[in-house]
């Protein structure tokens, strides 16, 4: 099969929703995490510092449990 100048490989074509878009569309929407009432933008960022934080110091082996967040 050759391409076309143009022509995707896809041949189920563009997604009709990327996936960038449908993170922004719900990034504020408000969630339960740890009792506080935040942004699920704000519950990554916290997320992600933390992950950053134990790499640093080699791991967080005595914090490591999994937490829940409600939607």
């Amino acid at each position: 099969m050759s391409w076309k100048k143009g022509q995707s490989g896809n041949l189920a074509g563009r997604p009709k929703r990327a996936l960038t878009e449908i993170l922004r569309e719900r990034a504020d929407d408000m969630i339960s995490y740890k009792g506080d009432a935040l942004t699920r933008k704000e519950v990554l960022g916290l997320l992600s510092v933390w992950n950053e934080f134990c790499a640093a110091r080699d791991g967080c082996s005595s914090h490591q449990k999994s937490e829940s967040a409600t939607p």
